[in-house]
């Protein structure tokens, strides 16, 4: 068996998406496509030579956790191809730079820091929408509400939202309302729908179980 070194497992279709959040930035960016890689490790992080990809669907429903999922089960069994090549010596590898003649601009995905979590609600609904499953369950967008004039903001964590067809009229600033124990926030262009939520504090819980608690009406989006 020739010796090639040490291989490893990413998840993304390489040389797309190098970094340490390839799965979250991958949905955040609003890709409909994913994918594993087998590659051999170079002194560069995620630069070595590819040895097997697969194509992963990114559906318009998945979030982190279940693009996650579906990944770890198509990169298990490359891992076994990339293994049985190896003992039967018929892996051929090939240089990422391959990949990236005539290409547009390479993704990356760098590390996450609370800042990149904070929802910007003046963006279009589909970036917000795409923010909050790109980064639920781990590490969880999140927004600052404020319950009075004067009270100290608290983190309002967002797993799941859905984008109305209903558009805003008047997006001079984010808006909250409630209507029939359903929470709704205005965007740069549609409202969205909080479904699952986590006040700073308490357990993460649907819309219902957080109106049945506390008086959200009260809450000013920052």
């Amino acid at each position: 068996m020739p010796k090639h070194g040490t291989f490893n497992l990413h998840a993304s279709l390489l040389p797309a998406y190098r970094g340490a959040a390839p799965i979250n930035w991958a949905i955040i960016n609003g890709e409909n496509t994913s994918g594993v890689t087998t590659f051999f490790l170079k002194h560069e992080i995620d630069t070595g030579n590819i040895a097997f990809q697969e194509k992963v669907t990114i559906s318009n429903e998945d979030n982190a956790g279940s693009l996650h999922d579906k990944l770890m089960l198509v990169g298990s069994k490359l891992v076994l191809k990339t293994l049985e090549a190896l003992n039967n010596n018929t892996l051929t590898l090939k240089a990422q730079e391959d990949y990236t003649q005539d290409a547009p601009a390479i993704p990356k995905a760098p590390k996450i820091f609370r800042n990149d979590c904070q929802i910007d609600w003046f963006l279009p609904a589909n970036e917000v929408y795409n923010k909050i499953r790109g980064l639920s369950p781990f590490p969880g967008a999140w927004t600052s509400i404020q319950v009075k004039e004067g009270d100290k903001c608290m983190d309002l964590k967002i797993y799941k939202s859905a984008i109305t067809k209903e558009k805003v009229k008047n997006n001079a600033s984010a808006i909250l309302k409630i209507d029939e124990k359903r929470i709704f926030v205005s965007t740069g262009d549609y409202w969205l729908e909080l479904i699952e939520l986590q006040l700073q504090g308490k357990k993460r819980m649907n819309s219902i179980e957080l109106l049945n608690g506390f008086a959200l009406e009260q809450f000013k989006i920052q």
